[in-house]
């Protein structure tokens, strides 16, 4: 984000009364939502300098804050995610983006499963202890052995709050729960569970059981998938799922903090109109708030196995699904793809890729020798 200096004429008041005024500048914007102060931004240069550097100061340069609360040093931890493709989602990625705190929220991590060893192993090495569950064995080698080869059983933690729950295990490998003490007195234990998906992370984040969720955290940047819902309007639209006993609890969660939970398309046909068009979406599209994160200090990509340069761009960024309304739900489909010549599986369908003009017109499979991840991502993400 280019940094526009603020150096205004003396009578301008917006800026010497309200700018220059820190307690009138963090009150007014506290209160305002995104969609709001994004409006701001557009009626003159210096108020769009001014919400920029609002937006710097409490998004881009916030995350490692609000990852302090767990990791000692966060620049380590976004590092982490950097070389494994982990992407943090859940309470913690709405609380960033809502600009709120939910008392002993858990960490949810979404971990590729060609990453999930080298990440669960760091865990342990900075702090964390391993909690498994009654089906897992206590030793974590073992337990990650038995979720490579037996996956996830499904009938476990099924009475949850849990987001992922609400769509069972389907799109689940495994489960690993760490736990570390507070560093502040008399506070629950800090928690973090890394789930380890089938596919690519943002296919389960995708079949979560609403939308006000669906928000995800890589490295390099913060998704919020839906927010003129999720932020201004403070609405939640059921994800038509096939029922499970989990569902109930987790809405009941969102609606105590805030949230109108939408159960069929007709509920608010105006907000459903907006902010949930019937097309195609991808990851930083124009109906998706992208804000790009401080990289000062933050390791390189994924280095794929024979290749020398790491991945330029998190994997996630060139996810793409769209929405299908049923008799009284919206569904939210999406599609994998896998490839030989691909070492990650990405949430893009087969046809995106094989009916994209410009994959006629350059095989990225014939670009470079061994996997071809990085064409790829160039290829059809939004940077």
């Amino acid at each position: 984000m280019q940094a526009v200096s603020i150096n205004p004429p003396a009578e301008n008041v917006f800026v010497d009364k309200i700018v220059f005024n820190h307690f009138m500048f963090q009150t007014i914007f506290d209160n305002l939502t995104p969609l709001e102060f994004l409006r701001l931004a557009r009626t003159c240069r210096v108020a769009r300098a001014v919400v920029q550097r609002f937006i710097e100061q409490t998004f881009t340069t916030k995350i490692n804050q609000i990852l302090s609360r767990f990791f000692t040093d966060p620049v380590a931890f976004r590092s982490l995610q950097a070389c494994t493709g982990t992407l943090i989602s859940g309470s913690v990625a709405l609380q960033f983006f809502d600009r709120t705190f939910y008392p002993g929220s858990d960490l949810d991590l979404y971990i590729p499963p060609q990453s999930d060893r080298h990440v669960l192993q760091w865990f342990p090495q900075n702090g964390y202890r391993f909690a498994p569950t009654s089906a897992q064995p206590k030793d974590l080698e073992e337990a990650i052995d038995q979720g490579r080869v037996h996956g996830f059983p499904n009938d476990i933690f099924h009475e949850e709050e849990e987001d992922y729950w609400s769509m069972g295990t389907k799109y689940i490998k495994g489960v690993y729960t760490f736990i570390k003490p507070s560093l502040v007195e008399n506070a629950p234990d800090l928690q973090v569970q890394c789930i380890v998906t089938e596919n690519a992370p943002l296919d389960v984040v995708l079949s979560f059981h609403s939308t006000c969720v669906m928000n995800v955290i890589s490295y390099e940047k913060a998704y919020c998938l839906y927010p003129r819902a999720t932020l201004h309007d403070h609405h939640t639209v059921i994800n038509d799922l096939p029922p499970s006993s989990s569902q109930p609890a987790a809405l009941s969660k969102y609606k105590e903090r805030g949230f109108t939970i939408c159960n069929d398309i007709r509920c608010d046909e105006a907000v459903v109109d907006i902010s949930f068009r019937l097309w195609n979406r991808s990851i930083g599209d124009s109906l998706c708030w992208s804000i790009p994160l401080d990289m000062e200090g933050v390791g390189p990509g994924y280095l794929l196995p024979g290749k020398h340069q790491p991945l330029s761009h998190d994997p996630v960024s060139i996810s793409q699904w769209r929405l299908i309304p049923s008799t009284t739900h919206l569904r939210f489909y999406k599609e994998t793809y896998t490839h030989p010549f691909l070492y990650f599986t990405y949430v893009i369908s087969r046809e995106a890729v094989m009916n994209d003009p410009r994959a006629a017109c350059d095989r990225w499979w014939d670009y470079e020798p061994g996997y071809g991840d990085e064409h790829f991502i160039n290829l059809y993400g939004k940077h």
